[in-house]
């Protein structure tokens, strides 16, 4: 029997794109989004659906009982807090998987959560590249390529605003600053918070402590 799929959040930028690849390979694909006219409820996903994705985020969603042949896909750019959404909501059955939306298409799948498997395989139907990583080693690799922007989107982007006002900004100031400013446009607030919380994060700034150590800087002696 084919598989029937909802989708939870399927008006953001990850829904609308899977949802595109998912019916053109099944006849049955449920979406539910607020900003949709016509949105299944939650409630009719879990029962016409034996694979639901949820796009949106985890702390807006309230799962109902699952049964036991349904899979519950969990596609927070962070793994650990799908691990955690997982271990609190789903005793532990979620799949963890994260969407790249790079040129090849990759989707890493968490090896070290529930229907590893079974999701590879369903990834790889609709057209996309899964690629097998446990969750730490994805999220530390989030750390190190996602989330640095994000940091200095928080960090740099108000100064930057200030400076660029006052004709402060030197070329690659403002190379800089409308870098930040079109990337922290595409985030919404939710990816934002979801970014900066990853646990790997210690090891990246664990990292950059030691290279100004080496350099000499001592912020002990400020």
């Amino acid at each position: 029997m084919d598989d029937k799929i909802g989708v939870i959040g399927a008006a953001g930028d990850l829904g609308v794109q899977l949802t595109q690849r998912l019916r053109e390979h099944f006849e049955f694909v449920f979406i539910n989004d607020p900003k949709l006219k016509s949105s299944t409820s939650i409630e009719d996903i879990f029962k016409f659906s034996n694979i639901i994705h949820i796009c949106a985020p985890l702390d807006k969603i309230k799962i109902p009982a699952i049964t036991g042949d349904q899979i519950v896909v969990l596609h927070d750019s962070v793994m650990s807090y799908s691990k955690l959404f997982s271990s609190d909501f789903l005793e532990d059955a979620g799949a963890i998987v994260h969407m790249l939306m790079n040129k090849k298409g990759t989707v890493v799948v968490a090896s070290d959560a529930s229907h590893a498997v079974k999701i590879h395989e369903h990834m790889k139907k609709i057209g996309y590249e899964p690629h097998f990583m446990t969750v730490d080693e994805h999220d530390y690799l989030m750390a190190h390529s996602q989330a640095p922007l994000a940091l200095l989107c928080q960090t740099l982007l108000p100064y930057l605003y200030e400076k660029q006002d006052e004709g402060l900004l030197t070329a690659s100031g403002q190379l800089l600053a409308d870098t930040l400013k079109s990337r922290e446009i595409i985030w919404t607030p939710e990816t934002m918070t979801s970014i900066l919380r990853n646990p790997q994060l210690k090891h990246l700034i664990a990292d950059m402590q030691s290279i100004l150590t080496k350099v000499g800087y001592n912020k002990d002696n400020e």
